[in-house]
């Protein structure tokens, strides 16, 4: 297979990639070095169109094409790239004043799934995220939440903790946005790295990026693995998104820590996988 890296900015921590369709961009985010990057796939041209002190842990796609950014101490907030301005959602959320948002995602109402890092002896937790701007507190001890993805038929939710080493399948009703029957789905076992982001294909098969071991995992939808892709230029793949005739991309970190953390540590990757992608939603409607 081959793997191009398409933009190398040396992030520190890439994550959390965003397709928007319409403008055929693709945006990620670098959390050790507060930044939003932007590539555009028609012309190739990638560009840094955020740099601030807020860390942005994870975003999603607005439904106006604005980008819903998710940020430091519970901080949500919209913004256009290219204008100086963010419209302020949510100020923060009391008790994560110390913490940051890590990954998130958008379901079929708009709503968001947004998961926050653990801090000292506090466990992440696992919020969702309404678009009449109230906060649900879904997993009151949620280890490090990360990757989250749906299956096609939107009967299930995916959840990765990766202190657990654990990739969860929840009962989903997409009418009320409820998680239930938590069952863990895939357990990594003993090699090395620790499933980070995750995505979902069209056919239900679910694409984990391990960080710290140098791959790409596929899994089908009853937790098999299917196929792996070795990545020996870069250590810690963060977060793979699959967008359009069968391209996955996928952020890394460790731009800091070449040539011992890969070649392409801290790039964002381009393979051609052979999978359409599953289903990708936007943000609803601004609350104010």
């Amino acid at each position: 297979m081959s793997i191009d890296v398409v933009a190398d900015f040396m992030c520190g921590c890439g994550e959390r990639p965003v397709w928007h369709p319409k403008n055929r961009t693709l945006y990620f985010t670098d959390v050790d070095n507060p930044a939003v990057y932007a590539l555009d796939v028609t012309s190739g041209v990638a560009s840094k169109v955020y740099h601030g002190r807020e860390i942005v842990g994870g975003m999603t796609l607005h439904r106006d094409g604005r980008l819903l950014l998710f940020m430091t101490g519970g901080a949500i907030r919209l913004w256009r790239p290219g204008e100086s301005r963010m419209e302020t959602l949510l100020e923060g959320i009391e008790g994560e004043e110390e913490s940051r948002f890590n990954d998130v995602l958008a379901d079929p109402k708009g709503r968001v799934f947004c998961g926050t890092m653990p801090t000292g002896d506090r466990p992440g937790k696992l919020y969702r995220w309404d678009p009449d701007g109230t906060l649900h507190l879904i997993l009151e001890e949620a280890g490090l939440p990360n990757g989250m993805g749906f299956s096609p038929d939107l009967s299930n939710f995916y959840f990765t903790d990766t202190e657990a080493r654990t990739i969860d399948a929840f009962d989903y009703d997409p009418e009320s946005g409820t998680v239930s029957g938590r069952k863990t789905l895939i357990r990594c076992g003993e090699e090395p790295g620790n499933p980070d982001g995750l995505t979902v294909d069209a056919k239900g098969d679910l694409w984990s990026a391990f960080y710290g071991g140098h791959r790409l995992v596929r899994y089908g939808p009853r937790g098999e693995e299917t196929e792996r892709v070795e990545l020996p230029m870069a250590e810690n793949p963060t977060c793979p998104l699959i967008v359009e005739n069968g391209m996955l991309y996928l952020t890394t970190a460790g731009g800091g820590y070449r040539p011992q953390a890969g070649s392409a540590a801290g790039a964002l990757l381009r393979m051609k996988v052979g999978a359409e992608p599953g289903p990708i939603f936007s943000s609803g409607r601004a609350a104010t």
